[in-house]
């Protein structure tokens, strides 16, 4: 099973700007931190659409707590509080599945969205602090067992 992820890097300027890069091209967290910089940047939003995860993995609260504190520590931010989960049993298809958020400090939320009907999993990260949106994206994949997944990173001004 060939895995793949591909990326979208909007800036947010007075006119968006988009580009597609392949995995061998995307941007470091170096050039993550230069171009904030460049385009002078007070917060980072990455959104992480997983497709086809783990159909265990996705639907153990337990399991996606643990991923939820493994991520605030790759962060380097701390917990506020225990993560709130919502879980929709009563909805049908695409509505039904678990959502969990969770603040930080660093002026940071993470918002997760399970889609039980389609194994799907969707992540929000939006931070004050400059975190390696990359890296967060490779070790969610390999977390969920994602077949492949598509990200938009985008600077907030």
């Amino acid at each position: 099973m060939k895995r793949c992820i591909s990326l979208l890097l909007v800036v947010a300027t007075a006119t968006v700007a988009a580009q597609r890069y392949s995995p061998r091209e995307t941007a470091s967290y170096h050039a993550l931190k230069q171009s904030a910089r460049y385009y002078d940047a007070w917060g980072l939003h990455t959104s992480i659409d997983l497709h086809d995860c783990a159909y265990y993995t996705i639907r153990s609260q337990h399991e996606l707590q643990k991923f939820v504190s493994k991520l605030c520590s790759f962060m380097g931010v701390v917990p506020v509080g225990a993560p709130a989960i919502t879980i929709n049993q009563a909805g049908y298809g695409y509505t039904r599945g678990i959502n969990i958020t969770q603040h930080a400090n660093g002026h940071t939320d993470i918002t997760i969205r399970v889609d039980e009907f389609d194994n799907n999993v969707y992540i929000d990260i939006f931070s004050c602090t400059l975190y390696d949106a990359h890296t967060i994206v490779s070790r969610a994949q390999k977390f969920f067992d994602a077949y492949d997944a598509t990200v938009d990173i985008i600077f907030r001004k």
